[in-house]
Protein backbone atom coordinates (compact mmCIF):
# COMPACT_ATOMS: atom_id res chain seq x y z
CA UNK A 1 0.00 0.00 0.00
CA UNK A 2 1.87 3.23 -1.25
CA UNK A 3 0.64 5.20 2.01
CA UNK A 4 0.58 3.66 5.76
CA UNK A 5 -2.06 6.42 6.71
CA UNK A 6 -4.09 9.86 5.35
CA UNK A 7 -4.75 12.81 7.27
CA UNK A 8 -7.89 14.09 6.60
CA UNK A 9 -8.05 18.24 8.30
CA UNK A 10 -11.17 19.31 9.67
CA UNK A 11 -13.97 20.71 6.99
CA UNK A 12 -12.90 19.17 4.43
CA UNK A 13 -15.16 19.43 1.36
CA UNK A 14 -15.33 15.79 -0.49
CA UNK A 15 -17.71 15.12 -3.42
CA UNK A 16 -18.39 11.51 -3.98
CA UNK A 17 -15.68 10.76 -6.60
CA UNK A 18 -13.37 11.62 -4.08
CA UNK A 19 -14.90 9.95 -1.11
CA UNK A 20 -14.87 6.87 -3.28
CA UNK A 21 -11.54 6.07 -3.23
CA UNK A 22 -10.87 7.03 0.53
CA UNK A 23 -13.55 4.42 1.09
CA UNK A 24 -11.93 1.30 -1.06
CA UNK A 25 -8.20 2.58 0.60
CA UNK A 26 -9.59 1.76 4.38
CA UNK A 27 -10.95 -1.38 3.01
CA UNK A 28 -7.75 -2.68 1.63
CA UNK A 29 -6.12 -1.84 4.60
CA UNK A 30 -5.63 2.04 4.84
CA UNK A 31 -5.56 4.27 8.02
CA UNK A 32 -7.67 6.82 7.50
CA UNK A 33 -7.50 9.86 10.56
CA UNK A 34 -9.93 12.85 9.93
CA UNK A 35 -10.71 15.64 12.35
CA UNK A 36 -13.57 17.63 13.28
CA UNK A 37 -16.11 17.82 11.11
CA UNK A 38 -16.11 15.60 7.36
CA UNK A 39 -18.46 15.73 5.06
CA UNK A 40 -19.47 12.68 2.96
CA UNK A 41 -17.51 10.22 5.51
CA UNK A 42 -20.08 9.67 8.21
CA UNK A 43 -20.66 6.10 7.22
CA UNK A 44 -17.08 5.24 6.89
CA UNK A 45 -16.43 6.85 10.33
CA UNK A 46 -19.33 5.54 12.11
CA UNK A 47 -20.44 8.79 12.98
CA UNK A 48 -23.58 10.84 12.93
CA UNK A 49 -22.60 14.58 12.92
CA UNK A 50 -24.54 16.82 15.56
CA UNK A 51 -23.10 20.06 15.46
CA UNK A 52 -20.68 21.72 17.22
CA UNK A 53 -20.05 20.58 21.14
CA UNK A 54 -21.07 23.30 23.74
CA UNK A 55 -17.98 23.31 26.42
CA UNK A 56 -19.01 25.26 29.35
CA UNK A 57 -18.10 29.44 28.59
CA UNK A 58 -15.60 29.35 30.90
CA UNK A 59 -12.59 27.11 29.74
CA UNK A 60 -13.15 28.96 26.60
CA UNK A 61 -11.15 31.60 27.26
CA UNK A 62 -11.75 35.80 26.60
CA UNK A 63 -13.14 37.45 23.89
CA UNK A 64 -12.49 40.82 22.66
CA UNK A 65 -14.44 43.45 20.04
CA UNK A 66 -12.75 46.83 19.33
CA UNK A 67 -14.28 49.98 17.81
CA UNK A 68 -12.51 49.55 14.45
CA UNK A 69 -8.98 47.58 13.00
CA UNK A 70 -6.73 49.34 10.74
CA UNK A 71 -6.04 46.32 8.48
CA UNK A 72 -6.15 42.26 9.10
CA UNK A 73 -2.88 42.15 10.16
CA UNK A 74 -3.41 43.70 13.26
CA UNK A 75 -6.48 42.49 14.68
CA UNK A 76 -8.02 42.80 17.45
CA UNK A 77 -7.54 39.14 18.74
CA UNK A 78 -3.87 40.24 19.17
CA UNK A 79 -4.60 41.83 22.48
CA UNK A 80 -5.01 38.90 24.53
CA UNK A 81 -2.69 36.27 22.40
CA UNK A 82 0.09 36.48 24.67
CA UNK A 83 2.69 37.22 21.70
CA UNK A 84 4.39 40.46 21.05
CA UNK A 85 1.55 41.50 18.66
CA UNK A 86 -0.57 44.16 18.82
CA UNK A 87 -3.63 45.98 17.86
CA UNK A 88 -4.01 49.19 15.75
CA UNK A 89 -7.48 51.09 15.54
CA UNK A 90 -8.80 53.00 12.30
CA UNK A 91 -8.13 56.58 12.02
CA UNK A 92 -11.05 57.43 13.17
CA UNK A 93 -11.07 60.21 15.25
CA UNK A 94 -10.59 59.44 19.48
CA UNK A 95 -11.65 57.82 21.87
CA UNK A 96 -11.00 54.12 21.03
CA UNK A 97 -12.09 51.35 22.72
CA UNK A 98 -11.47 47.73 23.56
CA UNK A 99 -14.25 45.73 25.26
CA UNK A 100 -13.19 42.77 26.86
CA UNK A 101 -15.86 39.73 28.24
CA UNK A 102 -14.53 37.28 30.55
CA UNK A 103 -14.59 33.57 30.71
CA UNK A 104 -16.88 34.11 34.10
CA UNK A 105 -17.44 37.10 36.33
CA UNK A 106 -14.84 38.31 38.59
CA UNK A 107 -13.91 40.79 40.98
CA UNK A 108 -11.92 42.77 38.63
CA UNK A 109 -8.57 44.62 40.60
CA UNK A 110 -6.35 45.92 38.08
CA UNK A 111 -6.29 46.29 34.14
CA UNK A 112 -2.86 47.02 32.74
CA UNK A 113 -2.59 47.86 29.17
CA UNK A 114 0.69 48.12 27.11
CA UNK A 115 1.32 50.18 24.11
CA UNK A 116 2.91 49.36 20.99
CA UNK A 117 6.89 48.38 20.99
CA UNK A 118 8.04 51.99 19.34
CA UNK A 119 7.54 55.45 19.36
CA UNK A 120 3.70 54.83 20.69
CA UNK A 121 2.43 55.41 24.02
CA UNK A 122 -1.13 55.60 24.94
CA UNK A 123 -1.56 58.20 27.87
CA UNK A 124 -5.17 58.57 28.84
CA UNK A 125 -7.76 55.99 29.48
CA UNK A 126 -11.12 55.26 31.05
CA UNK A 127 -11.55 51.83 32.19
CA UNK A 128 -15.16 50.97 32.40
CA UNK A 129 -17.35 48.59 33.84
CA UNK A 130 -20.88 47.90 33.19
CA UNK A 131 -24.07 49.77 34.97
CA UNK A 132 -27.23 48.66 34.17
CA UNK A 133 -27.27 48.95 29.92
CA UNK A 134 -25.08 51.73 30.19
CA UNK A 135 -21.44 51.98 31.37
CA UNK A 136 -19.43 53.85 34.45
CA UNK A 137 -15.81 54.98 34.16
CA UNK A 138 -14.53 52.64 37.43
CA UNK A 139 -10.88 54.31 37.14
CA UNK A 140 -9.27 57.04 35.02
CA UNK A 141 -5.61 57.38 34.25
CA UNK A 142 -4.30 60.94 32.71
CA UNK A 143 -0.53 61.80 31.49
CA UNK A 144 1.13 58.35 31.30
CA UNK A 145 4.74 58.21 30.96
CA UNK A 146 5.52 54.85 31.10
CA UNK A 147 4.43 52.29 27.80
CA UNK A 148 2.65 49.79 31.01
CA UNK A 149 -0.49 51.10 32.03
CA UNK A 150 -1.39 49.97 35.48
CA UNK A 151 -5.08 51.27 36.54
CA UNK A 152 -5.98 49.45 40.17
CA UNK A 153 -9.45 49.83 40.74
CA UNK A 154 -10.72 50.82 43.84
CA UNK A 155 -12.99 49.01 45.03
CA UNK A 156 -12.51 45.85 42.66
CA UNK A 157 -15.10 45.39 40.23
CA UNK A 158 -17.46 42.62 39.66
CA UNK A 159 -18.04 41.53 36.22
CA UNK A 160 -17.74 39.78 33.64
CA UNK A 161 -16.82 42.70 31.16
CA UNK A 162 -14.39 45.39 31.07
CA UNK A 163 -14.13 48.21 28.11
CA UNK A 164 -10.62 49.89 28.17
CA UNK A 165 -11.04 53.37 26.14
CA UNK A 166 -8.58 55.06 25.07
CA UNK A 167 -8.83 59.01 24.59
CA UNK A 168 -5.19 59.93 24.09
CA UNK A 169 -1.83 58.41 21.89
CA UNK A 170 1.39 59.99 21.26
CA UNK A 171 3.80 59.11 18.31
CA UNK A 172 7.06 60.10 18.66
CA UNK A 173 5.69 62.93 21.04
CA UNK A 174 2.97 64.22 18.83
CA UNK A 175 -0.72 63.71 19.70
CA UNK A 176 -2.44 60.89 16.50
CA UNK A 177 -5.94 59.64 15.98
CA UNK A 178 -4.71 55.93 16.10
CA UNK A 179 -4.56 53.09 19.00
CA UNK A 180 -1.66 51.10 19.17
CA UNK A 181 -2.21 48.18 21.79
CA UNK A 182 -0.16 45.16 22.50
CA UNK A 183 -1.97 43.48 24.67
CA UNK A 184 -4.45 44.45 27.56
CA UNK A 185 -4.77 42.50 31.01
CA UNK A 186 -7.82 41.90 33.55
CA UNK A 187 -5.81 40.87 37.21
CA UNK A 188 -8.33 39.65 40.24
CA UNK A 189 -7.03 40.01 43.70
CA UNK A 190 -4.81 36.94 43.71
CA UNK A 191 -3.07 38.57 40.23
CA UNK A 192 -4.83 36.07 37.71
CA UNK A 193 -5.71 37.09 34.42
CA UNK A 194 -8.80 36.48 32.80
CA UNK A 195 -8.15 38.46 29.44
CA UNK A 196 -6.56 35.23 28.20
CA UNK A 197 -7.96 34.19 24.80
CA UNK A 198 -5.84 30.96 25.17
CA UNK A 199 -8.27 27.94 25.76
CA UNK A 200 -8.16 25.88 29.00
CA UNK A 201 -7.35 22.17 27.70
CA UNK A 202 -10.00 19.70 28.44
CA UNK A 203 -9.03 16.49 29.83
CA UNK A 204 -9.66 13.28 27.82
CA UNK A 205 -10.68 10.10 29.65
CA UNK A 206 -9.34 6.65 28.35
CA UNK A 207 -12.14 4.61 27.17
CA UNK A 208 -10.55 1.59 25.23
CA UNK A 209 -7.67 -0.70 27.34
CA UNK A 210 -4.96 0.96 24.95
CA UNK A 211 -5.24 4.23 25.29
CA UNK A 212 -2.89 5.06 28.32
CA UNK A 213 -0.36 2.91 25.59
CA UNK A 214 -1.22 5.24 23.04
CA UNK A 215 -1.80 8.61 25.10
CA UNK A 216 -0.26 8.12 28.04
CA UNK A 217 -2.47 9.10 31.26
CA UNK A 218 -2.34 13.10 30.78
CA UNK A 219 -3.92 14.09 27.32
CA UNK A 220 -5.59 16.97 26.88
CA UNK A 221 -7.39 18.74 23.90
CA UNK A 222 -8.87 22.09 23.56
CA UNK A 223 -12.18 22.80 23.78
CA UNK A 224 -13.29 22.73 20.08
CA UNK A 225 -14.79 20.16 18.40
CA UNK A 226 -17.92 18.39 17.37
CA UNK A 227 -20.48 16.48 18.67
CA UNK A 228 -21.35 13.07 17.19
CA UNK A 229 -23.31 10.07 17.62
CA UNK A 230 -21.31 6.93 17.14
CA UNK A 231 -23.24 4.25 14.86
CA UNK A 232 -20.68 1.81 14.55
CA UNK A 233 -17.59 3.57 15.62
CA UNK A 234 -15.95 2.60 18.88
CA UNK A 235 -15.29 5.25 21.09
CA UNK A 236 -11.40 5.57 22.75
CA UNK A 237 -11.49 8.61 24.33
CA UNK A 238 -14.13 10.83 26.06
CA UNK A 239 -13.95 14.33 27.03
CA UNK A 240 -13.87 14.77 31.04
CA UNK A 241 -16.64 17.05 30.88
CA UNK A 242 -20.59 16.53 31.32
CA UNK A 243 -21.99 17.77 27.97
CA UNK A 244 -25.37 19.14 27.76
CA UNK A 245 -27.37 20.04 31.12
CA UNK A 246 -29.38 17.70 33.01
CA UNK A 247 -32.77 17.56 31.13
CA UNK A 248 -30.98 17.85 27.81
CA UNK A 249 -30.46 15.53 25.38
CA UNK A 250 -27.20 13.44 25.44
CA UNK A 251 -26.73 11.90 21.75
CA UNK A 252 -23.24 10.29 22.66
CA UNK A 253 -24.62 8.87 25.63
CA UNK A 254 -22.89 10.73 28.67
CA UNK A 255 -19.49 12.54 28.67
CA UNK A 256 -18.27 13.29 24.62
CA UNK A 257 -16.65 11.55 22.24
CA UNK A 258 -12.88 13.12 21.90
CA UNK A 259 -11.61 10.08 19.60
CA UNK A 260 -13.58 7.44 17.67
CA UNK A 261 -12.23 4.03 16.10
CA UNK A 262 -14.26 2.10 13.10
CA UNK A 263 -13.03 -0.76 11.86
CA UNK A 264 -14.22 -1.36 8.09
CA UNK A 265 -12.51 -4.32 6.05
CA UNK A 266 -9.16 -4.37 6.73
CA UNK A 267 -8.36 -0.96 8.07
CA UNK A 268 -9.13 1.29 10.23
CA UNK A 269 -10.72 5.27 10.25
CA UNK A 270 -10.01 7.38 13.23
CA UNK A 271 -12.21 10.59 13.96
CA UNK A 272 -10.52 13.03 16.31
CA UNK A 273 -13.68 15.47 17.08
CA UNK A 274 -11.26 18.33 17.82
CA UNK A 275 -10.03 20.65 15.00
CA UNK A 276 -6.46 19.79 13.42
CA UNK A 277 -4.90 23.15 13.26
CA UNK A 278 -5.20 23.78 17.60
CA UNK A 279 -3.34 20.54 18.03
CA UNK A 280 -0.65 21.50 15.39
CA UNK A 281 2.21 21.65 18.24
CA UNK A 282 0.71 19.08 20.60
CA UNK A 283 4.04 16.57 20.44
CA UNK A 284 2.18 14.17 22.60
CA UNK A 285 -1.28 13.60 20.93
CA UNK A 286 0.96 13.31 17.09
CA UNK A 287 2.90 10.66 18.86
CA UNK A 288 -0.88 9.33 20.27
CA UNK A 289 -2.08 9.21 16.94
CA UNK A 290 0.63 7.88 15.02
CA UNK A 291 0.83 4.84 17.45
CA UNK A 292 -2.82 3.97 17.40
CA UNK A 293 -2.81 4.32 13.38
CA UNK A 294 0.48 2.90 12.36
CA UNK A 295 2.35 1.15 15.66
CA UNK A 296 5.02 1.88 17.86
CA UNK A 297 7.70 3.67 16.03
CA UNK A 298 10.82 2.28 14.78
CA UNK A 299 12.93 5.17 16.74
CA UNK A 300 11.36 7.59 19.41
CA UNK A 301 13.23 10.01 21.32
CA UNK A 302 12.25 12.83 23.78
CA UNK A 303 10.60 15.62 22.26
CA UNK A 304 13.20 18.01 22.90
CA UNK A 305 15.39 15.86 21.76
CA UNK A 306 13.69 15.64 18.51
CA UNK A 307 13.51 18.73 18.47
CA UNK A 308 17.22 19.28 18.79
CA UNK A 309 18.80 15.90 16.90
CA UNK A 310 18.59 14.32 13.34
CA UNK A 311 18.47 10.56 13.04
CA UNK A 312 19.39 8.49 9.84
CA UNK A 313 18.72 4.87 10.02
CA UNK A 314 19.57 2.49 7.09
CA UNK A 315 20.98 -0.85 6.36
CA UNK A 316 24.04 -1.66 5.54
CA UNK A 317 24.99 -5.95 4.75
CA UNK A 318 23.53 -7.80 8.14
CA UNK A 319 23.54 -4.71 10.42
CA UNK A 320 21.58 -1.47 10.63
CA UNK A 321 23.74 1.65 11.37
CA UNK A 322 22.08 4.94 13.02
CA UNK A 323 23.63 8.29 12.85
CA UNK A 324 22.23 10.65 15.31
CA UNK A 325 23.31 14.67 14.41
CA UNK A 326 23.11 17.38 16.58
CA UNK A 327 21.70 20.28 14.57
CA UNK A 328 22.66 22.95 17.33
CA UNK A 329 26.08 22.63 17.03
CA UNK A 330 27.59 26.20 17.65
CA UNK A 331 30.75 28.14 16.03
CA UNK A 332 32.33 27.42 19.27
CA UNK A 333 32.15 26.45 22.99
CA UNK A 334 30.16 23.45 22.30
CA UNK A 335 28.87 21.40 24.91
CA UNK A 336 28.13 17.94 23.62
CA UNK A 337 24.55 16.58 24.83
CA UNK A 338 23.32 12.74 26.32
CA UNK A 339 20.73 11.36 24.22
CA UNK A 340 18.56 8.83 25.05
CA UNK A 341 17.42 6.30 21.69
CA UNK A 342 14.88 3.83 21.89
CA UNK A 343 14.65 1.11 19.20
CA UNK A 344 11.75 -1.14 17.94
CA UNK A 345 13.89 -4.43 18.57
CA UNK A 346 11.64 -6.52 15.92
CA UNK A 347 11.52 -4.38 13.33
CA UNK A 348 15.39 -4.11 13.49
CA UNK A 349 15.97 -8.32 13.96
CA UNK A 350 16.43 -7.63 17.51
CA UNK A 351 19.76 -6.35 17.69
CA UNK A 352 22.14 -7.88 20.26
CA UNK A 353 24.70 -5.33 20.43
CA UNK A 354 25.07 -1.77 19.73
CA UNK A 355 28.66 -0.41 19.16
CA UNK A 356 29.89 2.97 18.54
CA UNK A 357 31.64 3.75 15.50
CA UNK A 358 35.73 4.56 16.64
CA UNK A 359 35.12 2.58 19.90
CA UNK A 360 35.62 -1.13 20.80
CA UNK A 361 33.55 -0.87 23.63
CA UNK A 362 29.73 -1.91 22.94
CA UNK A 363 26.70 0.91 24.46
CA UNK A 364 25.06 -0.79 27.27
CA UNK A 365 21.96 -1.81 26.04
CA UNK A 366 18.27 -2.16 28.08
CA UNK A 367 14.88 -3.83 26.95
CA UNK A 368 11.27 -2.86 27.87
CA UNK A 369 8.16 -3.78 26.06
CA UNK A 370 9.85 -5.41 23.18
CA UNK A 371 12.53 -1.57 23.02
CA UNK A 372 16.11 -1.63 23.27
CA UNK A 373 17.23 1.33 24.64
CA UNK A 374 20.96 3.43 24.51
CA UNK A 375 22.28 6.44 25.37
CA UNK A 376 24.79 8.03 23.37
CA UNK A 377 26.16 11.40 23.67
CA UNK A 378 26.63 13.08 19.11
CA UNK A 379 29.87 15.76 19.24
CA UNK A 380 28.10 16.63 16.93
CA UNK A 381 27.42 12.99 15.30
CA UNK A 382 27.22 9.34 16.83
CA UNK A 383 26.92 6.37 14.11
CA UNK A 384 25.91 3.18 16.02
CA UNK A 385 26.01 -0.39 14.46
CA UNK A 386 23.53 -3.03 15.81
CA UNK A 387 23.58 -6.21 15.07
Amino acid sequence: MPHPAILLPAQTRLDEAQAGPLRQYVQDGGQLIAFGQTALLDDLLGVRFKGNLAFPVKIRGASVKVDSEYSAEYPARHLLDGQPTFWASGGAPMPHWAEITLPEPVEVQTVELVSREGPYLVTDVDIEVPEGKDWRVAKSVRAAKSRTIIAKLAPPAKTDRVRVKILRELFQGQERQYADVESIRVLDRAGRDWASALPEPVRVLGAAADFTRWFGDSLALPPWAVAVEPTTAEVLGRFDHPGPPRGEARPYGGNPPAILRNKVGRGQAVLITASDPVLRDHAAFWSGVRKLAVGEPTLSVKPEHGRRFRFILTRVGQAHVLHVIDAEVPAAGYPPRRIEVSLAAQRLGSPKQATLVGSDQPLALSQDAGRINFVVQPAPVSTIVLR
